[in-house]
């Protein structure tokens, strides 16, 4: 009888593990399900061999997130955030996550709606992480494989500081980000990173490895003369409008969107390094290079309309990436400049 009943307790235990390890396996499907559909799933990126862009994302490859903002995007061919794909293109948008924006639906980004509401054709190649030096560093490769025909547009969040970095870029000491990944070639690795939910805690857990990061090295810029900021600015923008010199009538525009401040009496600020920015500003005049600064129009929408050009309902106010206000504006402001003084209009 004690066997028996020891055997019964045993077999409700067994039955019990099981139920839970069927009601876990239920629950990580269901998760991993809701996440790849509705929540987070985002493209895989793949080298770019061409070297237009460090890396790209895999071709007619999808992309899903409601992290930040919401989107459902579909990647073009080439592995490029774009609906259309035109067979000329009048004008290649270079830059970084603002400018891939897969945080809003492909029509309400600056590219598009520069090729929506203007009669040109726009083409985005922007990729999250390329910074103005990685741009930089792909320039010459970006224009001749995609021969822009009217402007080369240049998009940054920062004025760059570190003079080491352009020395590397001209010398082809700089480092890609080359979308390889240290598990490629591991079958059971590169299946488990199509798993949605693991995608999502490892990109929230480097998040937090991000924010718990402490930068033991301050950048010490005031040592530094303005003059030698000038020169390395001035080589840089030389360099790259002499790339687009055997594109003939092709044009150079850099535009900057810093983010604002909101202050405790509900004003706001812009976050820049002024004194970079106007040494930068004064190189781009001397180089010929049209540069378009976002801060006057972004605090005057907020100004008049209380709007901001970043944040979406489901983040912090006025943090994170452009909006579908961020992208409106200067897709407005690129447009006077491309149609000298026009505004951007529905066809």
């Amino acid at each position: 009888m004690i066997v028996d009943a020891f055997d019964r307790q045993t077999d409700r235990q067994t039955d019990r593990l099981f139920s839970w390890g069927g009601a876990a396996v239920a629950a990580f499907f269901i998760c991993n399900l809701v996440t790849a559909y509705f929540y987070y799933n985002p493209a895989i990126s793949i080298e770019n061999k061409t070297l237009s862009t460090d890396y790209k994302r895999k071709a007619s490859s999808y992309w899903t997130q409601a992290r930040e903002g919401y989107a459902n995007i579909e990647f073009d061919c080439g592995g490029f955030n774009n609906n259309k794909v035109p067979d000329t293109i009048d004008i290649l948008c270079m830059g970084s996550s603002h400018t891939e924006a897969v945080q809003l639906e492909q029509k309400a980004n600056y590219v598009s709606r520069l090729y929506d509401h203007l009669n040109v054709t726009t083409y985005n190649i922007g990729c999250s992480g390329h910074t103005f030096l990685h741009c930089y560093n792909n320039f010459s490769n970006a224009v001749n494989e995609f021969k822009p025909q009217r402007f080369a547009v240049f998009e940054t969040k920062d004025i760059p500081d570190n003079l080491a970095d352009f020395q590397k870029v001209e010398e082809g000491t700089f480092i890609r980000t080359t979308g390889k990944k240290w598990f490629d070639g591991n079958p059971i690795l590169s299946e488990l990173r199509k798993i949605a939910i693991l995608r999502l805690l490892r990109v929230q857990g480097l998040t937090v490895l991000d924010n718990n990061k402490v930068r033991a090295e301050q950048k010490q810029k005031q040592g530094i003369d303005d003059a030698v900021y000038f020169q390395v600015y001035s080589k840089c923008l030389k360099n790259m409008t002499q790339v687009l010199d055997d594109q003939k009538q092709t044009k150079l525009i850099i535009f900057y969107h810093p983010h604002l401040k909101i202050l405790t009496d509900g004003s706001v600020v812009a976050q820049a390094d002024e004194r970079l920015l106007n040494i930068f500003k004064k190189a781009c005049a001397s180089n010929k290079v049209i540069f378009l600064d976002m801060t006057e129009r972004f605090i005057k929408e907020y100004n008049e309309k209380h709007i901001l050009p970043y944040g979406f309902l489901n983040t912090a106010v006025g943090a994170g990436h452009l909006n579908e206000n961020g992208h409106r504006m200067i897709a407005e402001e690129l447009g006077k400049i491309i149609f000298a003084g026009s505004e951007v209009k529905e066809k």
